[in-house]
């Protein structure tokens, strides 16, 4: 008797109700990508487990209930690669290999300036020009009056 439960008890012992899914971390030349984080998902559940690539770029999430899953990686030097959706089935091992772009270099650029205020009473232009300025400038026949012309907004006579 004992046997025979036995016999039937083993079965249910050796069901598979999990997958895995593996793969390759890459950079666009195809090479290994050491340390990558791998990041799985399972939105519908609240689910997320964190896997590293090993030397050769690989990585194994074992263990995972069957469902549709997300798969994103990052490493340090690269950009995010957009999460791509996998479908594991009980007992299946996907393969997914993730191909990293790399990551563009970001530079920013802040330019501050004061504009200077639109007389609204009057159309007069008025500026002072320094003598540094009046003795670096080239002036033809030695008119002074063509400094007039160096103010923004003043036209020559016609």
């Amino acid at each position: 008797m004992r046997f025979l439960i036995f016999l039937v008890v083993a079965p249910a012992l050796a069901q598979v109700t999990t997958g895995s899914i593996s793969g390759y971390v890459l950079d666009p030349n195809r090479g290994a990508i050491a340390g990558a984080a791998v990041v799985t998902r399972d939105a519908s559940r609240g689910f997320e487990r964190r896997v590293e690539s090993d030397r050769s770029g690989f990585y194994v999430v074992a263990e995972l209930a069957p469902a549709v899953y997300e798969v994103s990686a990052s490493a340090a030097g690269f950009a995010e690669s957009a999460a791509r959706e996998v479908r594991v089935a009980v007992n299946s091992r996907e393969r997914l290999d993730i191909t990293l772009p790399l990551a563009g270099r970001q530079e920013s650029v802040e330019v501050r300036a004061n504009a200077g205020l639109i007389q609204t009473e009057s159309s007069e232009l008025g500026e002072v020009i320094d003598q540094s300025r009046i003795e670096e400038l080239p002036l033809n026949r030695r008119d002074f009056l063509q400094l007039a012309l160096l103010a923004p907004g003043v036209l020559p006579a016609v």
